[in-house]
């Protein structure tokens, strides 16, 4: 698994004192343009009314290749969003038909230059962001495979892709347990059918972590669903070891996330197994 590192972008942006004039005049246009977006929205012209959702500000360590090929295929990949852009950033893998990764493009352009023509498939990944991550032609990487992805036949020359990702649902709040003093670990979300939505965040990472103590976390880009939440302490970013309530899966609390962002969450996962509390996290 790439290392992973948490890191949310703010930009402060320091602003001039305008003369009274301007700012009068800056008043006027910025009115005249609310009443114009108000119009529009309620004329339905396209606007999305969807805002932003929550995003957590993790970037991955991306291995990008910034290769170029010398075949005559040229892939040119757009990304948009359904509501606001996010914070954060978002990647495009190619792939062969097969599923296995030929090259990646990170934070845009997204562009795979000098491919031979042929049969490929896509991925859109708004890790951290709050986007859904999903295969090309719009179905959501969460809960199906690369298999069921659709396939792109690149010709010779120039060919186009588009993305329009959408947003995804949060779950908010805080980890605790009983025994064990573990360097760091991984929150992990499970639908009921027991699969990984690689939906996650990271706990500690420095010095040992104190049992009691409640620890937050935030996992962003859900589809709505109903959910149970584990906890992984492997180097390796493994399966989860523990889940919440300290038993089985089948003992887990449902989270019911099919409408809206779900905060306060208490996720107690009793006593670690011992093979959890020396793992240090890369």
């Amino acid at each position: 698994m790439m290392g992973l590192r948490k890191r949310r972008a703010r930009i402060i942006s320091m602003v001039a004192a305008a003369s009274l004039a301007v700012l009068l005049a800056a008043v006027c246009l910025a009115s005249l343009l609310i009443l114009l977006t108000l119009a529009v929205t309620a004329c339905g012209a396209g606007v999305s009314s969807l805002s932003v959702p929550v995003s957590n500000g993790h970037e991955a360590m991306w291995d990008t290749t910034t290769t170029t090929g010398s075949g005559p295929a040229d892939l040119y990949c757009s990304v948009s969003f359904a509501a606001s852009p996010p914070e954060g950033m978002v990647a495009v893998d190619l792939y062969n038909e097969a599923g296995e990764l030929v090259d990646t493009r990170t934070g845009g352009p997204f562009n795979f230059q000098g491919l031979e023509p042929g049969k490929y498939r896509l991925a859109a990944f708004g890790l951290g962001t709050g986007y859904v991550s999903q295969w090309y032609g719009g179905l959501p990487m969460q809960g199906h495979d690369i298999s069921e992805s659709q396939v792109v036949e690149l010709k010779p020359g120039r060919n186009d892709v588009a993305f329009v990702l959408q947003p995804g649902l949060s779950i908010q709040g805080k980890v605790s347990w009983t025994h064990g003093t573990p360097l760091g670990g991984y929150i992990q979300v499970y639908d009921l059918q027991h699969r990984d939505t690689g939906g996650w965040d990271s706990i500690g990472g420095e010095d040992p972590m104190r049992p009691g103590a409640g620890y937050a976390f935030l996992i962003v880009g859900l589809l709505p669903g109903r959910y149970r939440i584990g906890a992984s302490f492997d180097a390796d970013f493994g399966p989860p070891q523990v889940w919440d309530g300290g038993g089985s899966f089948e003992d887990v609390p449902v989270i019911d996330l099919t409408s809206r962002d779900i905060a306060g969450i208490h996720v107690k996962l009793g006593a670690l197994p011992a093979t959890t509390t020396t793992s240090s996290l890369q």
